[in-house]
């Protein structure tokens, strides 16, 4: 495969191009392509915002597949709010979006997330809740906490929880 990025009017531009994409093989045939692949993005701020673009396609001999994204991120109320947004069509339809925002406080590391996915005839929703405190020496506490729901297996639902320490050296 081929990747070219550049600088461009303050802004990334990123481009890729991949011939034989097949999985397991190395036979390095790249004129008797099954699979190729190609991308672009960007990506550059506008002021506090920063923003990213991708685009990806696949072709190979049964389906085209092709995944369109944004991503967002915006420094706010002391943290930072990271949004996105993702479409595909192909083998998989369908979309996804999330949102984040995590932040300091008085010392602690406080990340919150959501996200709602929609593919094919699945779909499912995530919250997230993680805070870290350092301790001091190395040592930080923590909980974490995450809820799933929709189509994910015969509950619809599963909520998963801990509390602990880590260690770092």
């Amino acid at each position: 495969g081929v990747s070219v990025s550049t600088g461009f009017g303050g802004a990334t531009v990123t481009l890729v191009y991949v011939a034989d994409d097949e999985a397991n093989t190395n036979r390095g045939d790249i004129d008797g392509a099954t699979g190729t692949g190609t991308g672009a993005s960007i990506s550059t701020t506008m002021g506090d915002l920063g923003v990213t673009v991708g685009y990806a396609t696949n072709t190979d001999t049964s389906i085209d597949d092709t995944e369109t994204g944004i991503a967002v991120t915006y420094a706010a109320m002391g943290g930072t709010l990271t949004a996105g947004y993702e479409t595909s069509t192909g083998a998989k339809d369908g979309n996804q979006f999330g949102v984040k925002y995590a932040m300091s406080l008085e010392g602690a590391s406080v990340t919150v997330g959501y996200s709602s996915a929609d593919v094919d005839s699945t779909s499912a929703t995530q919250t997230d809740l993680a805070i870290s405190y350092p301790m001091g020496g190395g040592m930080s506490v923590f909980a974490e906490m995450r809820s799933v729901s929709g189509t994910i297996g015969a509950s619809g639902a599963a909520s998963t929880s801990a509390i602990g320490t880590s260690i770092s050296f």
